[in-house]
């Protein structure tokens, strides 16, 4: 219905102006890491990506959805594993631009006091701003080619390819947030004091 609904409450420092509202945000916040709604199939995006591409890349699964994209893993014509990412059906510029506008409405409706109404407005400016960014593909791209040119320790997933907005990067092994968060907890439940500082 509107992105920054989704954005707002994933900024766990954003001041709300009360504890009640803060616990709420952290506790939608969390709710929403792994929840964020699909909009491709993967027949549709694989049309899009036989469209863009050809038959070079062969969709195997959905491995993620943010707030904007998804992404999947896939196949190269040579059998190596990549993942793609597609930008969420129906997001576009303008209805990031009409989503921001009708969330500063709730804002000025909202906010208990000027400062927190400015406050709250400027965060919502900057955070619209970087959504414009993030929908464009090129830009993750591009940051990705200056990490993998300066990291020198850690392995960094390097670019492939992009086109139509469409980006295809290396696959990197790993486990998603909810496992970590699931191993996490259950290593917590076994050591308690694991990971604190004496």
């Amino acid at each position: 219905e509107n992105i920054f609904a989704l954005k707002f409450a994933q900024i766990k420092d954003v001041n709300f102006g009360t504890s009640e509202a803060e616990g709420y945000a952290s506790r939608l916040a969390s709710s929403l890491k792994e929840n964020c709604p699909e909009t491709w199939t993967l027949e549709a995006a694989q049309e899009q990506l036989t469209k863009t591409f050809g038959q070079k890349y062969k969709i195997e699964r959905c491995v993620g959805t943010g707030t904007v994209a998804q992404t999947f893993l896939a196949k190269d014509e040579n059998g190596k594993e990549v993942c793609i990412k597609l930008i969420h059906k129906g997001i576009t510029v303008e209805k990031i631009s009409a989503d921001k506008e009708k969330f500063i409405e709730i804002i000025k409706a909202s906010a208990t006091s000027q400062n927190e109404k400015e406050f709250l407005i400027k965060n919502m400016e900057n955070i619209a701003q970087g959504v414009i960014e993030e929908v464009d593909l090129s830009n993750e791209m591009k940051a990705a080619e200056k990490l993998v040119k300066v990291t020198k320790q850690a392995q960094v997933v390097k670019p492939i390819e992009i086109k139509d907005n469409i980006y295809v990067m290396e696959k990197a092994n790993g486990v998603n947030l909810k496992s970590l968060n699931e191993f996490m907890a259950k290593i917590s439940e076994i050591s308690p004091d694991y990971g604190k500082k004496e």
